[in-house]
This record gives C-alpha cells, sequence and structure tokens, in this order.
C-alpha cells in the first residue's frame, strides 16, 4: 500500500474540516428556527453594550450580567458583543461564537490525542467521530455558553496534556506556555458556564494530589503542576472577589434539583397524606420522604438515563424547545460507544500493572476520575441535558481514541491469516458505512425536517408576532403569550433603542427561583396575566388609542375564529361588513395549527365584547 505524503495528509484533513466547519455554520442564523429565551437575551445585551456600554439594566460592563434572573456570566456575552458591535445584531451574530468554538473543537480533539503519543491517523478518526457526533454538532448550532465553555475546558486539557507528556526535555519557557495555556482554558470555562466551576475544582485537586505520588509518572513535574492550579484559582478569583456570592450562587441554585422539581412541596405533600390518610407515625413518615431520600432517587433516576442505551444513541430528549434535542439521535454515535468500551481494557490493565509508569496508566487514572465528575451536572440537576453533560464529551472521546489504537496493535494477533483480515475489513467498512449514514440521516433530519415541523415549540412564530406589531405601530400592545420575557424577544427582534429598554422597564416581582422577567416597557407594551376579554371588555379599554392584544389562549382562539368567520358573513346590509377584518392568525409554518391571535381591541369590541353586553341586557 502506497504511503500518504505528508502533504496530501494536511489537504485530506484541511478539506474534511472545510467540510465539518461548514455544516456547522451553514444556515446558522435560520436554523434552528425561532430563538431561545437565552439567545435572545444574550443577543440584545450584546446589543445594548455595543450601543450604550450597559446592559439592559444600565450597568456597565459587568463581570456577570443579570439579565432575567438567570446571572450570565461574561465569557461568550462578550463574544457575542465584538460581532455584534462589528456586524450588527442578528441571530447569525448571536450564535456565531458557539459555532465557532464546535469547528475548534475539531482540531482540539485531534490536538489533544496527538499529546498522548497515538498515532496520526487514530487522532484524524476520533476528529471525524466527533465531527459527525450529534451532541457536539447540535450544541454549535445555538448561542449555547456551555459549548463556548466545552472548547476552552478542552483547550486546557491539550495544554496539560502537551505539558506531561512532551514538555520534560523542553525548554523551560515552553513548560510555561503549557501550564499557562492550561490554566486559561480552564479558567476560562469558569466565565462561560456554571456546570464546569465544580468540576474544575476537582479535577485540580486530583491532578496535584495525583502528581504527589512518588509512583506517578508526573511526580518529576509537581511544582509545575502546583503552579498551574495556583493560576488557574488566580484567574477565576475576579468572579469570586469582585461579585457578590448570592450573584455568584443564584445560577447554581436555579439549576439545582431542588427547585427545579419544587422537592420542598413534594414532600410536604408525602408527609401531609403519609400522616393523616395513611395513618402512619409522623416520625416515620419524617424519616421516608425528605430532601435526602428525594434527591437521591432523583439522582439514581438521571444517572440511569445518562448511562442509558436509549439516552446515549437513540434517543436524547424530546424537549425541541432547547433546540439541542432532537428525538431519534443520542448523544455520540454508536461506533464511538463500542471502541470506548474496548478502552476500558488496555486501560484496566494498565492500572493493574503497578510496576511500570506508562501513559496508559496515567490516562486510566485521570479518565476514571474525571468522568464521573463531568456526569454530575447532569445527575444531581433534574433533568438530563446534552447541554449539562457537555464537559465529559471530550473525554469520553479520549477513550475512543485508545479504542481505536488497541484495536490497531491487536490487528494482526486477532486475525493472522488474510483472508480472516478480509472479513475484518468488511466488519470496519460496514461501520464506517453505517456511521456516514447516520450523519447523513442527521443532516438531512436536522436541516429538513426536525425543525420546520416543531417550529411552534422553537418559538418560530414569535419573529412573526414583531413583525406584525412593528408594522402596525399600535399605542398599546398586551401580550396574552405562553412564552417567556415576550418583551425581551420584542427587543432584540426589533432592534430596540436600548435606553429606552434602560429607563422605561418595569419588572415584575423576583420569583423565587431569581428569575425576573419585563412587565411593561415604555408605559405601552406590557406582558398581561389577563386574557383577551378581561382586556378589551372594559369601558374604557377602546377609548385610549389603538390597542393589539396578542393572545394564545386555545380556547380563545377558537372563539376568534368563530368571531373571524361570523364577521365574515355578516348580511350584505350590515355596516360592519365593510370594515377589515383585524385579527391577525399566527399560524405554523406549514399553516397546520394556529397557534395564537394579534387582536385590535376596537374590532374584537364591536365583534364580542357589545353583543355579549346587549345579549345579558335582553
Amino acid at each position: 500500500m502506497k504511503k500518504v505524503k505528508k502533504w496530501q495528509w494536511w489537504l485530506l484533513a484541511g478539506i474534511g474540516l472545510m467540510v465539518a466547519c461548514f455544516w456547522r455554520l451553514y444556515h446558522l442564523g435560520t436554523i434552528p428556527i425561532g430563538a431561545t429565551v437565552d439567545e435572545v437575551s444574550y443577543g440584545y445585551i450584546a446589543y445594548s453594550l455595543a450601543q450604550t456600554g450597559k446592559d439592559e439594566h444600565g450597568v456597565s460592563w459587568s463581570l456577570i450580567f443579570q439579565a432575567y434572573g438567570d446571572q450570565k456570566l461574561p465569557g461568550q456575552m462578550y463574544l457575542i458583543f465584538l460581532l455584534v458591535k462589528m456586524f450588527g445584531l442578528s441571530l447569525t451574530t448571536t450564535r456565531l461564537p458557539s459555532a465557532i468554538a464546535s469547528c475548534l473543537l475539531i482540531v482540539l480533539i485531534y490536538w489533544w490525542v496527538r499529546t498522548w503519543k497515538l498515532p496520526r491517523w487514530v487522532a484524524a478518526v476520533t476528529a471525524i467521530l466527533w465531527a459527525v457526533a450529534p451532541a457536539p454538532f447540535l450544541l454549535g448550532r445555538g448561542a449555547w455558553e456551555s459549548n463556548v465553555a466545552m472548547a476552552s475546558w478542552t483547550l486546557g486539557w491539550c495544554c496539560w496534556s502537551w505539558l506531561v507528556n512532551t514538555q520534560l526535555n523542553k525548554p523551560q519557557w515552553q513548560q510555561w506556555l503549557a501550564v499557562f495555556g492550561w490554566a486559561g482554558g480552564w479558567a476560562g470555562s469558569w466565565y462561560c458556564y456554571v456546570a464546569y466551576r465544580p468540576i474544575v475544582l476537582l479535577a485540580l485537586v486530583w491532578i496535584v494530589w495525583l502528581s504527589w505520588r512518588r509512583r506517578s509518572l508526573i511526580y518529576g513535574q509537581r511544582y509545575l503542576l502546583a503552579a498551574g492550579a495556583v493560576l488557574t484559582l488566580v484567574l477565576v478569583s475576579p468572579l469570586l472577589i469582585l461579585t457578590k456570592s448570592t450573584t455568584n450562587l443564584a445560577r447554581l441554585s436555579q439549576l439545582g434539583g431542588d427547585t427545579l422539581s419544587g422537592a420542598t412541596m413534594t414532600i410536604n405533600e408525602q408527609r401531609t397524606f403519609c400522616e393523616h390518610q395513611g395513618n402512619l407515625p409522623r416520625w416515620w413518615c419524617d424519616l421516608m420522604y425528605n430532601k435526602v431520600t428525594l434527591m437521591s432517587r432523583t439522582g439514581l433516576q438521571n444517572l440511569t438515563t445518562v448511562f442509558g442505551i436509549e439516552f446515549l444513541v437513540w434517543g436524547g430528549k424530546e424537549n425541541s424547545w432547547l433546540a439541542v434535542e432532537m428525538d431519534g439521535f443520542g448523544e455520540l454515535p454508536l461506533l464511538a460507544y463500542l471502541l470506548a468500551g474496548l478502552a476500558l481494557i488496555p486501560l484496566g490493565q494498565a492500572l493493574l500493572n503497578r510496576q511500570q509508569k506508562t501513559r496508559a496508566q496515567l490516562l486510566a487514572q485521570i479518565l476514571g476520575v474525571v468522568i464521573p465528575m463531568c456526569v454530575l451536572p447532569a445527575v444531581i440537576v433534574d433533568g438530563c441535558q446534552k447541554v449539562r453533560l457537555s464537559p465529559v464529551y471530550p473525554l469520553l472521546f479520549m477513550l475512543v481514541a485508545v479504542g481505536l489504537d488497541y484495536v490497531r496493535e491487536n490487528w494482526s494477533k486477532w486475525w493472522p491469516a488474510k483472508k480472516q483480515q478480509r472479513w475484518c475489513w468488511l466488519i470496519l467498512i460496514g461501520a464506517a458505512a453505517y456511521t456516514f449514514f447516520e450523519w447523513c440521516y442527521l443532516m438531512t433530519t436536522f436541516f429538513g425536517y426536525h425543525y420546520f415541523k416543531n417550529d411552534w415549540q422553537t418559538l418560530a412564530y414569535v419573529k412573526d408576532i414583531n413583525n406584525i406589531i412593528n408594522e402596525q405601530q399600535p399605542d398599546y400592545v398586551y401580550w396574552h403569550a405562553n412564552y417567556p420575557d415576550v418583551l425581551m424577544f420584542y427587543a432584540f427582534d426589533t432592534k430596540l433603542n436600548p435606553k429606552i429598554f434602560q429607563q422605561e422597564t418595569e419588572y415584575f416581582e423576583r420569583e423565587s427561583s431569581g428569575f425576573q422577567h419585563v412587565a411593561s416597557l415604555q408605559g405601552r407594551f406590557f406582558q398581561s396575566k389577563q386574557s383577551l376579554p378581561s382586556i378589551v371588555c372594559q369601558p374604557q379599554a377602546t377609548a385610549s388609542g389603538k390597542i393589539l392584544v396578542v393572545e394564545q389562549d386555545g380556547t380563545l382562539i377558537k372563539q376568534i375564529e368563530e368571531l373571524v368567520q361570523r364577521w365574515q358573513n355578516l348580511p350584505a346590509d350590515d355596516p360592519r361588513r365593510e370594515e377589515p377584518i383585524l385579527a391577525w392568525p399566527i399560524k405554523t409554518i406549514n399553516e397546520a395549527m394556529t397557534l395564537g391571535y394579534i387582536v385590535d381591541a376596537e374590532w374584537y369590541d364591536k365583534a364580542w365584547c357589545q353583543p355579549q353586553a346587549n345579549d345579558k341586557q335582553k
């Protein structure tokens, strides 16, 4: 077999990388269609910073942004700010940092494998499997801060591995360059996504402890590694020193299983029924139903979900509104799991062989401890999601690389005869073909089916609502809608002047979770908890200008549809027949579902309120 020249190798690698990056950037601003509340919040805060130097609350250049009470970290925010400053506000500029991180991760995975002295083709195949994996791809298609954090986390691992595997005989400045890269990468993840905070701290403790063991391969570099750990803590110290502790802990409490699952309410209900209806002793009910037992059961349930075949390979979650979950696609390719499983054989053998200090033993010690750490955010929090599992993906692919190398080393032992090797080639070609088909199926489903079918879940219709309102130029607008922070969506879609948002905004009371959404804007736009009839059917409602109401209550949608039909069927001599029907339906892309209506208050008053009042008088 002819040996591939170096330039040919790099040409193939470059073409492959370009293809992978193309699909990560293709129609970035329109697929997923619609936006999440996090994306519009990130985008509008960046727009506000670019226009005024302050966020939407009027705070200048924060380290932590209050946003809608979720305390957004600055890492991705300032990257989006730079792009919005240069290219303007759009979903594309909002999502671009995550998409670039997604492209960069392909290169980082390749580099990380190479730092462990594994062959070039092993690193290349590992990077290809990463490029076609569903979870890393989907994370890069939205403005997910976890994706930027994952790139920073992986960069830190690359520099750490480069330090301990290749820098023993290198100049001292190169060793310190690796230390700074490692510390900067891990500290950077702190500034992007809250799930990395406990993981980074635990990993630092583990690495420093491991380096101080005399039988460890990295014992000779213990002072450099300790310096890297200290430098990491120094780099993250501004987040701890210059911000309030309550601000830092707010996001952790919001993501905690206690808050999300309503643990306190559940426990109180269980204890009450146990004692009064079950006639059991109160002390026994308290023993059975408490936060420890509830959270332990929730954690075990999440743990079995995370490592379940359905979640890992086939299903994921069906929450389309997250824009990272697609039913039918798991986390990684099936071939990646098989290779990761094979990696346990050589790594287990290396751990058992205590007579020799090898890279395989060091890698087994690192992966065996850090992978369980990385799973913790998805296990202890109610609901397993790809964003919370992001820290574990790069480490799983290191297992994939070790599994590939194990196959390479044992190829001739397993199939010594040429005829047997032919069968092996058929198996490998079949596995590659299946993986390629799954990738094609993923791309087709993503770009041609999933988000168009589920556009109502991904809030694609919100832009239509805001466009109609902007065109009609009403005096007042009331949103009785079922999506969060409607006025932030309006400000994002219409590129509302940030100074107006900063100065003329009122908020609802802060929720127990810490979330706080906009209630009114400019004294003209309101997110209302009242339905359409209760807003419009008031004597003074239509006397103060042009009023539009966004209504998404299912029962009222049917009522409005009947009114529209009745209005169209008015007798020819009815003077109202000449008036336009001022009710704009909001539909899905295929127009199969009506998701809401924008209704002119005066028209609704004539069509519904006045006839209802006349009927009551009669």
